[in-house]
C-alpha cells in the first residue's frame, strides 16, 4: 500500500535524499585487532572479520573481562538516544557465559547495569533506550563472564544512534505529479503494529543531515493504524 503526500513547492526544483541514522559511535569489528579508543581489561577478546570473541583464546573458569567503547557524547542526538547491540550467546545443557551490558556518564563515574544479555542461539540484534539522564557524555561496557560453555559470547557490532521510529523503513519514496509549483511523494507504508510516524523533510537544496532544516516542508506525518 502507498502514501501519497501532496504539497506546494516553493521553489521550481526539489531535492529529495534518504538520510541515514544518525549516530556516535559505530563499531563493527572489521579489523583484526582491538579498536581504536577501545580498551579491554584481561585482553580475552579477540578480533576478526566483523565479530569480536571473548575467551576463545582459552580462560579459566569464572573468568572476566570487559570490552570498554571511548567516550562520546550523545547531546546531538535528540530522539530517543539508543544503543544496539547484535551479539550470539548460546546456551547448553543449562550453561552459557553472561555477557552485560553497561553505561556511566563519566570517566570516573559509576557503572550502572544498562541489560543483561539473554541467550541466542543465533545471532540477534537488541536496542535499549538509554535513561533519559543521559544526555551528554557516554562509556558503555561490555562485560562477559565465562562459565565454561562450549560456544564462546560474539560481537557482530555496537551503535549508539537515534532510536529508529519505524519497524521496517519505508521504501519505495517517488515523485510523481511535478509541475512549476507542486508535487506529490508516495511511498510504501512501514508496518509499525500500532501506528505509521514518518520524519519528512522536502527541500530545494540537498540535505546531508536530518538534523539539517528543509525549507519546502519539515515535519512529522502520523497516521493510528
Amino acid at each position: 500500500m502507498k502514501k501519497i503526500f501532496s504539497f506546494v513547492l516553493l521553489f521550481l526544483s526539489i531535492s529529495v535524499a534518504t538520510m541515514a541514522q544518525k549516530n556516535v559511535l559505530s563499531e563493527e569489528f572489521n579489523s583484526s585487532k582491538l579498536p581504536s579508543g577501545w580498551l579491554q581489561t584481561n585482553g580475552l577478546w579477540s578480533f576478526k572479520g566483523g565479530e569480536a570473541l571473548v575467551f576463545a583464546s582459552g580462560a579459566a573458569e569464572n573468568a572476566v573481562d570487559t570490552l570498554y567503547t571511548p567516550m562520546v557524547n550523545v547531546a546531538e542526538l535528540k530522539n530517543h538516544p539508543t544503543v544496539t547491540i547484535a551479539y550470539a550467546l548460546v546456551e547448553q545443557g543449562g550453561i552459557k557465559d553472561d555477557l552485560t551490558l553497561l553505561y556511566r556518564t563519566s570517566a570516573t563515574g559509576d557503572w550502572t547495569n544498562l541489560k543483561v544479555l539473554d541467550a541466542q542461539s543465533e545471532t540477534a540484534e537488541v536496542s535499549v533506550e538509554l535513561p533519559e539522564t543521559v544526555k551528554g557524555n557516554l562509556q558503555l561496557a561490555i562485560a562477559a563472564k565465562y562459565n565454561l560453555a562450549k560456544n564462546f559470547p560474539r560481537v557482530d557490532y555496537l551503535i549508539v544512534a537515534n532510536r529508529s521510529e519505524a519497524t521496517t523503513a519505508p521504501t519505495g519514496l517517488a515523485v510523481s505529479n511535478l509541475t512549476a509549483n507542486a508535487a506529490s511523494l508516495t511511498w510504501d507504508v512501514c508496518m509499525s503494529p500500532m501506528f505509521e510516524a514518518y520524519n519528512l523533510k522536502v527541500s530545494s537544496t540537498a540535505l546531508v543531515d536530518m538534523q539539517m532544516t528543509a525549507d519546502v516542508f519539515d515535519g512529522t506525518r502520523t497516521e493510528a493504524r
